[in-house]
């Protein structure tokens, strides 16, 4: 194998790094609009609790 080789290989190494980390972003960008959501339902349980509080009394 000659140093051209190794380093093409070193080079398809790093894109497939580059994909990877692009990957993990999405994956966290992703984890941060489902955190968000659950945030707004859970606001939304604690409005609906109240109502239903304020019908009981």
């Amino acid at each position: 194998m000659g140093i051209g080789q190794i380093n093409c290989s070193i080079g398809q190494i790093n894109a497939r790094i580059r994909q990877i980390t692009r990957s993990i972003g999405q994956i966290n960008a992703r984890i941060g609009q489902i955190t968000r959501s659950i945030g707004q339902i859970n606001t939304l349980i604690r409005q609906i609790r109240y109502a239903i509080g304020q019908i009981n009394v």
